[in-house]
């Protein structure tokens, strides 16, 4: 390992966990590289504000195509997870972004909301549960008004 990979790794340590698997995984790489970008937020190894690798770093790194790192990007930056500066970097923008997505309703990919939802603590998954139980039952409720006229 060089000077240069050394510091790279020293700066992303988190990146000595992960473990892709190339040839008849049931998830596609891009998928896994996000689950364990996922699993390093979940854990708390990366912070809010962290910057991640460049996507040629990585790409590098992981011996992965760039489209593949570009795709891992792009599913967690469409979950909420990361943010991008143009021509800078991309960061961990939010460590808990269900919530926000629940509320705001600015999620497209129900898939990203899940795993958004699955990799809760405890504590904000009670949180998002009652949330939803209270939405049910106003919709409910709306639905009743309007069924019979008021």
């Amino acid at each position: 390992m060089n000077t240069k990979e050394s510091g790279f790794l020293s700066e992303n340590i988190w990146l000595k966990d992960i473990k892709l698997v190339k040839e008849r995984h049931s998830l596609a790489i891009y998928r896994q590289l996000a689950d364990s970008i996922l699993d390093s937020i979940a854990d708390a190894t990366i912070q809010k504000n962290d910057i991640l690798p460049s996507i040629n770093q990585l790409s590098a790194y992981l011996d992965v195509s760039r489209n593949t790192i570009e795709k891992a990007y792009h599913i967690l930056k469409k979950s909420g997870y990361v943010e991008s500066r143009r021509g800078k970097a991309y960061y961990i923008h939010s460590t808990d972004p269900a919530l926000n997505q629940a509320l705001l309703g600015s999620t497209d990919d129900l898939s990203s909301l899940f795993v958004s939802i699955y990799n809760l603590p405890e504590d904000k998954l009670i949180a998002v549960e009652r949330f939803i139980v209270k939405l049910s039952i106003e919709r409910k409720i709306n639905s009743k008004k309007v069924s019979i006229g008021v």
